[in-house]
């Protein structure tokens, strides 16, 4: 191993040590907190909040698949990869890490459709943004995923000391090289257009509407206050996290793109070491937006604020009841 590689390997092997141990624990504190908050008060109502419950739970599977795993692999155990040896484990986590970063940006693309949806001028567009619907989507979303994810485990080899990928040349190698490429680059092309779409719908909010569409004029004058508060800020934390998103998750969803482009190049032990480390902060950076959401929650919605406190002020009552019926 060359003096590089053992640069780099230190480096991680210290943040996954000491800095992952850290995002697991707020993520998964935080995340709870985003379902229990989106899922009480008058956010309950909009289905846009149960998508972004959807996607809080996604991120809780990252964390497990993904963090804890790498927490016990590589910052305390060494590098002893468990996985190598049992092939069941092998394919149970790879399944449920594909499976989890793959809800959580297909969740992230339906906050957005639905944000896009409650700003159009079309009353039927807008009419379809509804618990009726949003339920029976998110149900389809899951087990659609659920399924269509299941070629990991099936597609991968099953001889103990061979990986947890496909192997190379192989047919099943080429569809993954490609679904990598698809499900990492084309939801962030949606997410960006779906923003463009939304400010594009926002700039035209206050525009005359079309004489044909006078009863859309009139369901826009007499949207609830508190409704039209909820559904702007819920814009605004849509628009916000995904500009966060992609911040946090270029790396991550661009590095398979420069592997396939890049394969018949031949690469030394330094490359090698300096990729790895590129695609494990990548990981890293993965992890952190999972633990983050919260925060940039907090910061960029006061409906969610006053949701946080009331929360807090319920849970402390239960929790002063419960210490009464002790006594």
């Amino acid at each position: 191993m060359s003096s590089t590689a053992v640069v780099l390997n230190n480096i991680y092997t210290g943040i996954t040590r000491y800095y992952f141990p850290v995002v697991f624990v707020i993520g998964l504190f935080t995340n709870v907190a985003n379902i229990l908050i989106f899922s009480y008060g008058r956010l309950r109502t909009n289905i846009c909040s149960w998508y972004f419950i959807c996607l809080s739970i996604s991120q809780i599977l990252i964390l497990f698949f993904s963090g804890l795993y790498r927490m016990i692999v590589t910052g305390w155990n060494n590098g002893y990869d468990y996985s190598q040896i049992s092939m069941d484990l092998c394919k149970f986590r790879s399944y449920g890490v594909v499976l989890s970063v793959v809800l959580s940006r297909h969740f992230l693309c339906l906050i957005l459709l639905d944000r896009w949806m409650i700003t159009s001028r079309s009353a039927s567009l807008r009419n379809k943004s509804s618990l009726k619907h949003g339920r029976w989507l998110i149900l389809f979303s899951f087990v659609f995923w659920m399924l269509f994810t299941l070629q990991i485990p099936v597609g991968n080899p099953s001889a103990p000391g061979s990986g947890c990928g496909p192997t190379p040349g192989s047919i099943y190698f080429m569809f993954y090289t490609v679904y990598t490429i698809v499900i990492g680059i084309l939801p962030l092309f949606i997410m960006i257009l779906f923003v463009f779409l939304i400010m594009k719908n926002l700039r035209n909010r206050g525009r005359a509407i079309h004489p044909s569409t006078r009863a859309t004029e009139q369901t826009l004058n007499h949207l609830p206050i508190r409704q039209s508060r909820s559904d702007f800020q819920l814009i605004r934390l849509s628009v916000i996290q995904i500009m966060v998103f992609i911040i946090f998750n270029a790396i991550y969803s661009l590095f398979p793109l420069y592997v396939s482009l890049t394969m018949s190049q031949v690469r030394n032990a330094d490359r090698r070491a300096m990729e790895a480390f590129i695609i494990n902060i990548g990981q890293c950076l993965l992890l952190t937006y999972a633990a983050v959401t919260f925060a940039l929650y907090i910061l960029a919605s006061s409906v969610f604020r006053q949701e946080f406190q009331e929360c807090c002020k319920r849970l402390y009552q239960q929790f002063i009841r419960i210490i009464h019926h002790v006594r």
